[in-house]
């Protein structure tokens, strides 16, 4: 099915941007704003098109799906390459030449290119079929504006980011400790209003551990509402201002002002006990406006807020130290890597165990670098031949 190939891709290139943001740049960034644009594009499609557009566009369903998952495959076998690379350097420190961004840049576009151009052309073939199909539906519902001209759905930004809910809810090798830190902060006796930063790493598991402790039912019991607000290091004040006010107090609110939404916003929370969680945080001057809009009424409210800089999250809360996440083990490593490509009693052949946490002991102990691995795995044989090829 199409539609599976390019959530899958859209989740793959999310987790490509939050894992490894010093890689995008230059070419590889308008790779991946290619890629991402496309690829929301023919979600979009796939997602608004009425019955009698998609009797007409289903013929090319199967070339979707084929140039959406031919581009994922290369874009993770390339990274396979860059942390096989990046472990050997580990290992020949001062021998041989220095391995750069412009290095990786080039092993990550390796073959991409001419994907990107099959893309292009469907997503042109795609647009069309709908135009000859279509004469009275305006060409934004089906995507063909720019993506800082899409207004996003409410509850896109409300709800935690694709790449942590749906590769990553399973994921919870090594956070126990952890989930029993945050809910028991959120479980805490104190009225005033408690910001907790969870601080970590690009793909440590901050987003997960998040959405863990949110959705405990000693948790949901305990507040009156919830909400999650995605912000990411470029984000649109007014998109997230819109996506908070739509889960507080409806989405009826798109022709109000900046100022007027926070207004809203306040007003419907006030008086009510809320856990919030703000994920994804790069700068003080957001959460400026957000401590603005979440009222301290002393009856128990509970902010989480994720970010990967310090300064960040002793800004929020300078009275109390931040949850900070730590790499997996390589034990804890390994056991992510076999329950994300094992299905059933999650036993790894013993044969592959040597060079399995070989593999694994190049992520560095992070979980998205884990199953962006475990991806690939699973896409060839499980032999001592084929995993080799990727150690």
């Amino acid at each position: 099915m199409a539609y599976a190939a390019v959530n899958s891709l859209i989740q793959t290139l999310e987790l490509f941007q939050r894992t490894y943001p010093a890689m995008i740049n230059g070419q590889v960034a308008e790779m991946v704003d290619s890629l991402h644009a496309n690829a929301e594009y023919f979600q979009r499609i796939l997602e608004n098109t009425s019955q009698q557009v998609y009797e007409k566009i289903k013929d090319l369903e199967g070339g979707m799906r084929a140039a959406v998952q031919h581009a994922e495959d290369l874009l993770e076998s390339n990274i396979v390459g860059i942390l096989r690379e990046r472990y050997n350097q580990q290992k020949e420190k001062n021998n041989g030449a220095k391995w750069t961004i412009q290095d990786e840049a080039r092993v990550l576009l390796q073959d991409l290119p001419q994907a990107i151009d099959k893309i292009d052309a469907m997503r042109k073939d795609l647009a069309k079929v709908i135009e000859s199909s279509t004469s009275n539906v305006n060409a934004n519902a089906y995507g063909t504006s720019t993506s800082q001209d899409h207004y996003v759905k409410p509850g896109d930004s409300s709800s935690p980011k694709r790449d942590s809910t749906v590769l990553l809810q399973e994921a919870t090798v090594g956070l126990d400790n952890a989930l029993t830190d945050i809910t028991n902060r959120l479980l805490g006796s104190a009225f005033e209003r408690e910001v907790i930063p969870i601080l970590g790493m690009g793909g440590c598991g901050k987003t997960t551990l998040a959405k863990k402790a949110q959705d405990d039912l000693s948790i949901m019991s305990r507040f009156d509402i919830q909400v999650w607000v995605t912000i990411s290091q470029e984000y649109h004040l007014r998109e997230v201002l819109l996506s908070l006010v739509c889960s507080v107090a409806g989405n009826k609110f798109q022709d109000m002002s900046d100022d007027q939404l926070m207004e809203k916003a306040y007003r419907a929370l006030k008086g009510r006990k809320y856990l919030i969680v703000i994920d994804d945080v790069w700068s003080t001057k957001i959460w400026d406006v957000m401590a603005r809009i979440l009222p301290n009424d002393n009856n128990g409210s509970r902010i989480i807020l994720t970010t990967r800089l310090k300064d960040v999250a002793e800004y929020v809360n300078s009275d109390i130290p931040p949850h900070e996440m730590m790499p997996l083990s390589l034990d804890d490593s390994w056991k992510l890597l076999c329950d994300k490509l094992l299905s059933e009693d999650h036993t790894c052949p013993s044969e592959l165990e040597e060079i399995g946490k070989k593999i694994v002991g190049k992520c560095q102990g992070l979980p998205l670098a884990i199953l962006v691995v475990a991806g690939h795995l699973s896409k060839v044989g499980m032999t001592k031949e084929s995993w080799a090829i990727c150690s």
